[in-house]
């Protein structure tokens, strides 16, 4: 829930800031900014080199979702029908909605986009695990656990990315290829608890119990992956709009293999950290505005 406010609140934020912008292009009425979205000849090539150019400063919000894709997978017990497979954690895909916050830093040449885009970034992830125990002599007797347990990764994190455009005008659609690199800078595990417990005499569920750790030291410090994206930008005066879609492929193990097994309370209950990386999908919107204002004879102007 508290995701959801904060979204809400980033995109009163975003509408302002375009109310702002539109009242400064009003403002502004007797100068126009040069997007770079068309030429004029007149002054010859280095002019329209120059008027081909421009920088672009804002603010972009958005959510995403990730998917976790395990390599080795660990756990604190062993299967006493040497079945490894039945202690395997099911991990859901794209299930659990985080966000990101940033600034959008971008330079435009023709055609040509190339963007970095600082962010605070939060993705999450959730497991389930599952044990069962049957008497050998009475299969009445039985206990079974089941644990969900969710996580919460925050990130700073520096994304890199070069889009090319398709179309002249207001609406222009790209493409785009980058890369990105994260500091973690907080981490959090959440797990809840139930089951029926049937070797006391008595079948007793267990309530659903909860239990939150701090999770940092559990994961490395750095992530970086590849991304692509597609999207379009929209200029109804002197402000961008942009919508961006990216798919994100992590290249890193975010598992800190060192620190695998050390929280007493989550070897416990059977849980250690499998060998992961993060594939997520992001949505962002933001508006941009233009570093550099001309006048209308093409001259720079403070």
């Amino acid at each position: 829930m508290k995701g959801r406010y904060i979204i809400f609140f980033l995109l009163y934020i975003l509408i302002a800031l375009s109310s702002i912008g539109e009242v400064h292009a009003q403002k502004k009425s007797k100068k126009r900014y040069y997007s770079g979205n068309e030429l004029r000849g007149g002054r010859g090539q280095q002019t329209s080199s120059f008027l081909s150019q421009q920088w672009y400063l804002g603010l972009i919000i958005g959510t995403n979702l990730t998917d976790p894709i395990p390599g080795t997978r660990y756990s604190t017990f062993s299967p006493i029908d040497k079945n490894a497979e039945s202690l395997y954690k099911k991990y859901e895909k794209f299930n659990i909605l985080g966000l990101q916050a940033g600034l959008n830093f971008t330079y435009q040449y023709r055609m040509l986009d190339v963007s970095l885009q600082p962010n605070f970034r939060r993705q999450s992830f959730a497991y389930a695990n599952h044990y069962e125990w049957i008497d050998d002599n009475n299969a009445e007797n039985s206990l079974v656990l089941n644990y969900y347990q969710e996580h919460e990764l925050d990130y700073i994190e520096i994304p890199l990315v070069v889009k090319v455009f398709f179309l002249q005008g207001s609406v222009r659609p790209y493409i785009g290829i980058g890369g990105y690199y994260g500091w973690l800078v907080n981490a959090n595990k959440s797990i809840n608890v139930d089951g029926i417990d049937r070797a006391s005499g008595n079948s007793y569920p267990f309530n659903k119990e909860s239990l939150s750790v701090g999770a940092t030291s559990l994961f490395v410090s750095d992530n970086a992956g590849v991304l692509g994206s597609v999207g379009l930008n929209y200029d109804p005066g002197n402000v961008r709009l942009t919508l961006d879609i990216q798919y994100r492929y992590g290249l890193v193990n975010i598992t800190n293999t060192a620190n695998r097994f050390t929280d007493n309370r989550l070897a416990g209950i059977g849980d250690a950290l499998d060998d992961l990386s993060l594939n997520n999908i992001a949505i962002n919107i933001g508006i941009l505005f233009p570093l550099r204002f001309l006048s209308n004879d093409f001259s720079s102007t403070e």
